[in-house]
């Protein structure tokens, strides 16, 4: 039968707050704590035998998650709670059951929860040595700069960030187990990397763009037959089979963005090569801007309702095959679409400089009045 093995600890904890159920306001004057090994076998024991039971996957599914949610639950209590060394070790309670549970049962929880903070320090402390040596040996590499710094980002952004999901922190324990016995990687470091980070579906927007980006310069100067040639030798690199979960879940894998985006371009190198069979050169219009500036002016269009009722897909796919830019001869659906998707600060501070050019040509030319008041007001406000 499935019942509620944590009703002990619960019980526990509601004594401690004088029965209100709310951390932070009481401190701990009695607290009896219950042989914590003895304890942690009951509940894995009990664990065990529902997942052996004849209990539907639905009610398992059920089952599970309640305990994860109510063990996440203590841990925030417990949190406030101000008490000697009989909290800590409820607290290392708390997190070893949880260890277990994703451990043995991962495959029926919804991991992207958010964790309580007493588990998120105890991951931390526990991958310490590791992370200080995926860190060293990332530091150490002979590797690009570029990607050196994509991947120190990440390690550096979850090892230090305040709010993560379960999911977060276990793929965070197998990114680093993978890297951590990568002491070596000879005699070309950087494609090896670009297939174990495939094989753990590292599909990190920075990640994405930087291979996006080295894939361009290198198809850069070939000819037609040369770029398709290399796309389909790249298309290789990215697994086809099933793929563990994402980093990131609620973004496409990594096999669904590189190697459609890899499809689009070889797809566009069948088109040009089709156009000089017969003797017709695809006309672009010419943007001397980039990629991530071009996508970010289409948005501001889009937001503004300039295109009508058309698709985005639609306009993805009729945008890139009329233009260039200042460092692509040919725009895929897929770069204009994660560009779209992916605008940073950056990007935003180019964009609104140029808008802002653009305004003030605009009042010099047909409101030289206003362009003459807004030049005065500067000079006063300087004068000041």
């Amino acid at each position: 039968m499935l019942e509620d093995e944590l009703c002990r600890l619960k019980s526990l904890l509601l004594s401690a707050t004088g029965g209100q159920g709310n951390a932070g306001l009481y401190p701990m004057t009695s607290f009896d704590v219950p042989d914590k090994e003895a304890e942690y076998r009951r509940i894995c024991t009990r664990w065990e035998a529902a997942g052996f039971s004849q209990a539907s996957e639905e009610a398992l599914v059920r089952y599970f998650n309640y305990h994860l949610k109510g063990i996440s639950a203590l841990s925030d209590t417990l949190s406030g709670l101000s008490c000697d060394s009989r909290c800590e070790d409820l607290r290392q309670l708390l997190n070893n059951l949880t260890g277990h549970l994703l451990y043995y049962f991962g495959e029926y929880l919804n991991k992207q929860i958010q964790a309580p903070a007493a588990y998120r320090n105890f991951v931390r402390e526990r991958l310490s040595g590791e992370i200080s040596r995926v860190t060293a040996n990332l530091e150490g590499w002979d590797i690009p700069a570029a990607l050196r710094q994509v991947l120190l980002a990440y390690v550096r952004h979850v090892d230090r960030q305040g709010v993560l999901t379960y999911h977060d922190l276990c793929y965070f324990e197998t990114f680093l187990k993978a890297f951590s016995g990568q002491s070596e990687i000879v005699p070309d470091p950087e494609e090896r990397l670009h297939r174990l980070l495939a094989e753990l579906n590292y599909n990190d927007l920075r990640y994405i763009g930087y291979v996006q980006k080295k894939i361009a310069d290198r198809l850069d100067g070939m000819t037609t037959t040369e770029r398709a040639g290399e796309l389909k030798v790249l298309k290789l690199r990215y697994p086809t089979g099933a793929l563990p979960p994402a980093c990131y879940p609620g973004w496409p894998s990594i096999q669904e963005m590189l190697t459609g985006w890899l499809n689009e371009e070889l797809q566009l190198c069948v088109q040009q090569a089709a156009s000089v069979e017969n003797g017709k050169a695809a006309e672009k219009m010419h943007f001397d801007l980039s990629v991530s500036h071009l996508a970010f002016i289409f948005k501001l269009f889009y937001q503004e309702k300039l295109f009508g009722t058309a698709t985005l897909t639609s306009l993805f796919r009729m945008i890139s095959g009329g233009v260039s830019t200042k460092r692509q001869l040919t725009v895929s659906p897929g770069s204009l679409s994660k560009e779209f998707y992916s605008v940073d600060q950056q990007t935003a501070a180019r964009v609104r400089d140029l808008l802002q050019r653009m305004i003030s040509r605009i009042n010099r030319n047909f409101f030289p009045v206003l362009a003459a008041a807004s030049a005065a007001c500067h000079f006063f406000q300087g004068s000041w």
